[in-house]
């Protein structure tokens, strides 16, 4: 389904960047599961290549687990007192 990784910015990133392009249905391959040997990510990126041209491509994550689930910004928990206790109005209004 993918291009194999683009060899300049391979070379670049001394070879952390796999970036490929979608290759999409007609590349599409049926294979026996008993050989597959390992699963990999592909997420999508836009980047400028070193020619300049900016291209929708994908890299390749290894090894992903649950971790990846919690790496954007903190969950919100739904608290919005502040560390004010509960039931004590939360504090500030101008009615109080």
């Amino acid at each position: 389904l993918f291009s194999e990784s683009h060899p300049e910015l391979l070379e670049l990133s001394h070879g952390t960047l796999m970036t490929c392009t979608l290759l999409g249905q007609p590349s599409l391959h049926l294979i026996d599961i008993k050989d597959i040997l390992s699963v990999v990510g592909m997420v999508p990126h836009s980047l400028t290549l070193p020619s300049g041209v900016v291209e929708n491509r994908f890299f390749v994550v290894e090894k992903s687990g649950l971790e990846i689930a919690h790496s954007g910004p903190e969950a919100d928990d739904g608290d919005d007192n502040d560390g004010a206790e509960d039931g004590d109005g939360g504090g500030g209004d101008a009615d109080d």
